[in-house]
């Protein structure tokens, strides 16, 4: 932080002072002089307000009262109306009160409002001050120098002053400050102890001392000295000093996690000024912390309205709205924020994560990569760009980057778990195992770990691998409905439907409301045939949770499977209603409307998935169907191979460049489509009946025949025909 910042006592925020100018009383016949008085008496007995309307009233009756305007320019430096005050400071001097009080306060006036320059240039001692003045402006001289940056000379004046009367408020004041900006913060409380016992009505004093505390790492020693300074406060009134009070209890509150004393400080803050920006932050970052992230964007949204630049408000924003899965806000608010900071490490990892939900790799990349440049050992930077590497479809060089992350951090269960999701997306399961044993024996996320493992058993058809692997997990916790359907999953994978079964129904036993179990065991009774008790299973999952969209689209396929057109777009469209962001409900109804021939509808719900997911593989398949439909295949051309370019191993991208190529009249280009497409997915029927055709259509009698052999297995009742 610059000198300026720490020296000026300036907090940036905006402090109500209409409170003290909103009623003035009509004259009662006492003179200027009576009303002065009467003034003073509030003052003393803390009723500033009260005071600040005789002060009004005296100077109506006589502007010229320099006393008036002295004592009322004191009121409007404690309630934070520095501009004002330094008026008023200036006609008492020019109207003859004591010349060393109302120039000691106009330089105090001009350090709170950072007019630097002008203080230490244009505010000089008389010949006639005391020396407890003339020091006084001495130490006050110092906060402005080394506010401009000059801290040699700060600590010259600053000597000077201590030489003149070493214990003069403002000479103790600032040395404490320059103390404190030095790093000697043991010296600091020393000089703060000794001028709180000379000058203990001073809160610019506890400010310091608490400040001092913090340094310490002593919050409660903080707390006291800012709750010393809060309950000397004026009733209905806050002041400058308050304030930041105020503001400080809440900042260790928040550290501390006691929300609720935050909100005690905060609240009658924002009760003030609802449109306080540094209210508005911490309001934002208590919010946050509460993870009541609605909230915290409202109060965001305020600063960021009166200062779009806002740095921490940028950073804090971003966080918000990943932390609410709006990763196109969130990549908005941190690039905003990283390019003013672009050495926040912090910020740009937050951002690669915001980029990588949201499928852009190449941001991502763009956003990580300067990091690693600096800090090419920071292991998280190296598994976020490897994993945005992996969901490229660049498998070799993601797992690449997670292996340097996992070498620098070894002891990291999250980075060795990242590896070994990448081994298996890759197919090597072993490496995966190896990677998830060393998770298991560390101990920190051993459970998910070993569930993980079971399913890398089942990925490389290693049933009774998987099966043990479970049974061990069983045997560890055996009234864990989590566990019980991992068995049921095992037990059926391995070909085990009827124990699948059993594992699914104990698993309900242990947890009726166990989603996960109903969903398996309404799947099992679709396999076998019996439709309608699969739907009551569906639905009675709709009972306890509406919102099921596995559910709903479930249903949805069983009407499909009675010839109910009518009840499958009752069901997805529910399911469009319930999530706003669910993209697979709008695919299969899209591809519904498409075989109607409603092609204006079907036009409505690509819009929405583009929409929501922008440049996303599930907008470009729905928009390829479409275009497809119109029998536009010519633009449907850049739009499949887009999908081809984000996505190189995924089957879908390379069938429809088939289809579409089929369309228009490209059959060999089409045939290296298919021929693509059967190596990412080679149990597609659909696919490998169009490839058949098209070797047929060759007179590739052999590869067709074999291509009818493989239908033959996978769908007996398709091949049939073809055969």
């Amino acid at each position: 932080m610059r000198v300026i910042d720490k020296l000026s006592g300036y907090t940036g925020g905006f402090i109500l002072v209409a409170a003290l100018y909103g009623l003035v009383a009509c004259g009662s016949g006492a003179s200027d002089t009576e009303l002065v008085e009467t003034a003073k008496a509030y003052m003393a007995e803390n009723q500033p307000r009260e005071a600040a309307i005789e002060l009004k009233n005296a100077l109506q009756s006589n502007p010229d009262n320099a006393e008036a305007r002295y004592l009322l320019g004191e009121i409007q430096l404690e309630v934070g109306d520095i501009a004002s005050a330094e008026k008023e400071f200036e006609r008492s001097a020019e109207l003859g009160w004591l010349d060393e009080l109302a120039k000691i306060e106009i330089a105090r006036s001009l350090i709170l409002q950072r007019k630097f320059k002008e203080m230490a240039e244009d505010v000089t001692a008389g010949s006639n001050w005391s020396k407890a003045a003339k020091a006084d402006l001495l130490g006050l001289r110092a906060v402005a120098e080394a506010g401009m940056g000059d801290l040699v000379k700060a600590r010259v004046t600053l000597l000077e002053g201590e030489k003149l009367q070493a214990d003069a408020l403002y000479v103790l004041e600032t040395k404490a400050k320059l103390q404190l900006l030095e790093g000697r913060t043991s010296k600091a409380v020393k000089t703060l102890d000794e001028a709180m016992k000379l000058y203990p009505e001073s809160g610019e004093l506890r400010l310091l001392a608490a400040n001092a505390a913090i340094n310490n790492k002593d919050v409660a020693g903080a707390r006291d000295f800012y709750e010393e300074i809060i309950t000397k406060e004026p009733a209905n009134l806050i002041t400058r000093n308050g304030r930041k009070a105020f503001i400080g209890v809440t900042r260790l509150s928040i550290l501390d996690k006691e929300y609720e004393q935050a909100h005690e400080a905060l609240d009658p803050l924002a009760k003030l000024n609802p449109d306080d920006p540094e209210v508005n932050y911490l309001a934002g970052v208590l919010a946050f912390e509460e993870k009541d992230y609605d909230q915290a964007e409202i109060s965001l949204r305020k600063i960021l309205k009166l200062a779009p630049n806002h740095e921490p408000s940028l950073l804090l924003f971003g966080a918000v709205s990943y932390a609410q899965n709006k990763f196109e806000q969130a990549a908005y608010y941190l690039s905003k924020y990283v390019s003013a900071r672009p050495e926040n490490l912090r910020a740009r990892k937050l951002l690669g994560r915001a980029y990588i939900a949201l499928e852009q790799h190449e941001n991502a990349q763009e956003a990580l990569r300067p990091g690693l440049k600096e800090k090419s050992e920071d292991a998280e930077l190296l598994a976020l760009d490897g994993l945005s590497l992996l969901r490229s479809g660049q498998a070799k060089a993601g797992i690449f980057e997670l292996e340097k992350a996992v070498a620098l951090a070894p002891e990291s269960a999250v980075l060795r778990s990242e590896l070994a999701r990448a081994y298996m997306s890759s197919g090597d399961m072993e490496q995966a195992i190896g990677e998830l044993e060393k998770v298991i024996a560390g101990g920190k996320d051993a459970y998910r770990a070993q569930v993980m493992v079971v399913f890398a058993y089942l990925r490389g058809k290693k049933y009774e691998e998987a099966i043990a692997s479970s049974q061990k997990m069983l045997d560890e916790y055996p009234d864990d409905a989590t566990i019980t359907n991992l068995m049921g999953i095992v037990q059926y994978n391995s070909g085990h439907e009827e124990a699948g079964r059993k594992y699914f129904e104990k698993t309900l036993q242990i947890d009726p409301q166990h989603t996960g179990a109903a969903i398996n065991l309404a799947r099992l009774d679709e396999k076998a045939g019996d439709i309608e008790k699969a739907r009551t299973r569906y639905k009675a999952i709709l009972d306890n949770e509406a919102g099921n969209t596995t559910a709903l689209k479930a249903l949805a396929r069983l009407a499909v499977i009675q010839g109910d057109k009518q009840s499958q777009i009752k069901w997805l469209e529910k399911a469009r209603e319930v999530d706003n962001e669910d993209a697979a409900s709008r695919v299969v109804l899209i591809e519904t409307y498409i075989k109607n021939k409603d092609l204006a509808v079907a036009e409505k719900l690509v819009k929405e998935i583009e929409t929501m997911h922008e440049g996303k593989p599930v907008a470009l398949i729905a928009r390829a169907e479409l275009l497809m439909a119109r029998e536009s295949h010519n633009q449907a051309v850049s739009v499949i191979n887009k999908l081809v370019e984000l996505r190189p191993d995924s089957f879908v991208g390379y069938y429809l460049k088939g289809m579409n190529q089929l369309k228009l009249g490209q059959v060999e280009d089409a045939k290296t489509s298919f021929l693509k497409a059967d190596e990412l997915n080679p149990g597609h029927v659909r696919n490998l009946f169009l490839l058949a055709q098209i070797r047929i259509g060759s007179r590739e009698f052999k590869e067709g025949l074999k291509l009818g052999k493989r239908i033959t297995e996978l769908a007996p009742e398709i091949a049939v025909g073809f055969m």
